[in-house]
């Protein structure tokens, strides 16, 4: 859901990793894992509301996304080599973004 005051909103979708393990300051090598399974979802942020005063994307002033607007698919898939997935964005059924 996109607010009706929202002007500059920007999506992709995403390759959303799910933790399964407690970590912290652990090797890239060892990542793997704590890697429980991947969903995709929808990452949604209205740029005019993130950018601080002086228009600077690296200082937020406020919320990255509108509430309720990321999503995550209805389920997470265990077991696979993420490096060979494909994940497509579509916008009204249209791919906008394919790797």
């Amino acid at each position: 859901m996109i607010p009706k005051d929202s002007k500059n909103t920007h999506y992709e979708g995403e390759l959303v990793l799910v933790i399964g393990k407690r970590a912290s300051r652990i090797s890239v090598a060892d990542a793997p894992g704590v890697i429980f399974g991947v969903t995709c979802g929808n990452d949604v942020s209205e740029r005019d509301w993130q950018a601080g005063p002086q228009k600077d994307p690296a200082v937020v002033a406020g919320p990255k996304a509108p509430t309720r607007s990321d999503r995550w698919a209805p389920a997470i898939v265990t077991g696979l080599d993420y490096g060979k997935l494909l994940l497509q964005t579509r916008l009204n059924g249209e791919v906008c973004r394919s790797r």
